[in-house]
C-alpha cells in the first residue's frame, strides 16, 4: 500500500510483543528503550553498526560457489538529530540462486520486510476492530505478524512478511529468505510505504558473478552517508518553520514548538526548539510541520510511567487483537494549567488524519524545569524541556 495513514507507523512500536517467538526470531531488548520510559541518556551519533571496509577480494567464480548468506540492514537513526532514515542498506543486492538474504534491525524505528508475491498491493496496516465502536482500529495481523513460505524458501510467487522488526521486547530482530529462482524481487516496508521504503533482491543464475558481502557493505555505507549528509539542511528548514511568538494582551506570551519534520525517507522526530524558556501564565502551542507525516504525542509524565501504546487483547483460539492503550491515545488534563503534578498529554496527533494538528497548554503556578516527550519516539531522542522562570 503506497498511501497508508502514517498513524499506523509508530503505533505498532510494541505490537509485535505478541509475535510468536518461533516465527519472528525475537531477541528481547531492554524495555528502557521502549516507549514507557523517559530516561534521557547522552545523545549518540548514528546507531548503525560499523560496516566493514570494502576489500579487493575477487568476485565469486561463477558455478563454483556453495550457497552463501548476505546481509541487508533495515533502517538507520541518529538520536543527536532525531533522524529516522527509512531505507534498506543496500537498497539493491545481487545474489545467486540458492543464496539466503538476512535482513537485520539497524534502527530504533519499526519496519517490515514485505514481499507481495502475486498480491496487487501491500496489506493495510490498520483495519477496523471487530465488535467495537465505529472508527475503532487495530493493527492488521497480516502486516504485524510474520508470514513465511514453506521452509523459508522464496520463488517470487508467495506473500512473505517479517512482521514488525523493532527495538522492543518480543519484536523480531531479523528476517531471512532463501531464493530459489532467478529474477528481480522488490519488497517494501508496510509501515513506511508512504515514504517509498523499498528494496530489491536480484537473483542471478550460476553463470554470473555477484558482489561480495564486503562490496555490499561498502555500498550500504555510501548510501547511509549520502542520506545522513542531508540532515543538517533538513534541520535548518525545520527551524525556519517555527512560528514566531505572539504577545498576548494580558502581558503573557504564546510560544510555539514545531513537532517533527519529514523530507523523503528522512523523518526528524524532534521538537524545534528542544529547549524553551517560559514564564508562569504563558502558553505553549505545539504545531505540526507542513512536511511531517509522522504521528506524535506531547506528554508530560511528571514521574508517571507510560504503558505500551498497543494493548494485546487475547482471543480464544486465535491471534490477539492489537488495540490502542487509552493512556497513550487520549488527551489528559489538556484543559488544566501545566505544573509538575499529574500527567498532561495531547494524546496521539496524526498530521495525515483529520485534526487536531496542534496542542496548547498554559503554564501554571510553577517554577522549575518540566520534561516532556513523544511517547512514540522518545527512544529516538524526541524529548523536550520547558524551563519556567519568574518574569
Amino acid at each position: 500500500m503506497k498511501k497508508i495513514t502514517y498513524l499506523a507507523v509508530l503505533l505498532v512500536l510494541l505490537s509485535a510483543a505478541c509475535i510468536p517467538a518461533a516465527q519472528a526470531q525475537p531477541n528481547a531488548v531492554p524495555t528502557t528503550a521502549s516507549l514507557p520510559t523517559a530516561t534521557i541518556a547522552p545523545l549518540p551519533t548514528a546507531t548503525s553498526a560499523p560496516l566493514p571496509t570494502a576489500t579487493t577480494a575477487a568476485m565469486p567464480t561463477a558455478g563454483t560457489m556453495s550457497p552463501q548468506t548476505f546481509t541487508v540492514l533495515v533502517g538507520l537513526d541518529d538520536k543527536a538529530t532525531g533522524a529516522a532514515i527509512d531505507a534498506y542498506f543496500p537498497a539493491t543486492i545481487h545474489v545467486h540462486v540458492g543464496d539466503t538474504v538476512v535482513w537485520k534491525k539497524n534502527s530504533n524505528e519499526i519496519h517490515t520486510v514485505t514481499f507481495l508475491g502475486s498480491m496487487a498491493k501491500a496489506p493495510d496496516l490498520l483495519v477496523p476492530m471487530p465488535n467495537a465502536p465505529q472508527g475503532a482500529m487495530m493493527v492488521n495481523p497480516q502486516a504485524g505478524f510474520p508470514t513465511l513460505p514453506k521452509d523459508g524458501v522464496y520463488d517470487g510467487t508467495a506473500f512473505a512478511n517479517s512482521g514488525i522488526i523493532g527495538p522492543d521486547q518480543g519484536q523480531a530482530q531479523q528476517f531471512s529468505l532463501t531464493f530459489t529462482k532467478a529474477g528481480s524481487y522488490s519488497y517494501t516496508c508496510v509501515v513506511h510505504g508512504v515514504e517509498d521504503m523499498t528494496g530489491t533482491v536480484v537473483v542471478d543464475d550460476a553463470s554470473m558473478s555477484v558482489p561480495s558481502q564486503a562490496d555490499d557493505d561498502a555500498q550500504a555505507k555510501t548510501e547511509m552517508d549520502t542520506l545522513m549528509a542531508k540532515i543538517p539542511n533538513i534541520a535548518q528548514a525545520a527551524t525556519a518553520e517555527i512560528p514566531a511568538n505572539v504577545a498576548n494582551s494580558d502581558g503573557s506570551t504564546n510560544h510555539f514548538v514545531l513537532v517533527g519534520y519529514t523530507d523523503g525517507q528522512i523523518d526528524l522526530d524532534f521538537f524545534f526548539p528542544q529547549k524553551l524558556q517560559v514564564n508562569p501564565g504563558d502558553t505553549v502551542t505545539w504545531v505540526f510541520s507542513k512536511q511531517d507525516v509522522a504521528p506524535h504525542t506531547i506528554t508530560f509524565l511528571n514521574g508517571a510511567t507510560a504503558p505500551a501504546p498497543i494493548k494485546a487483547v487475547p482471543q480464544a483460539g486465535g491471534m490477539p487483537l492489537l488495540t490502542f492503550d487509552p493512556f497513550v491515545a487520549m488527551p489528559q488534563n489538556a484543559d488544566k494549567p501545566l505544573t509538575d503534578k499529574g500527567v498532561f498529554s495531547s494524546g496521539i496527533l496524526d498530521p495525515t488524519a483529520p485534526g487536531p494538528h496542534q496542542f496548547t497548554l498554559k503554564i501554571g503556578n510553577y517554577i522549575g524545569t518540566l520534561k516532556y516527550q513523544c511517547i512514540l519516539h522518545d527512544d529516538l531522542g524526541m524529548i523536550g524541556t520547558l524551563t519556567v522562570v519568574k518574569k
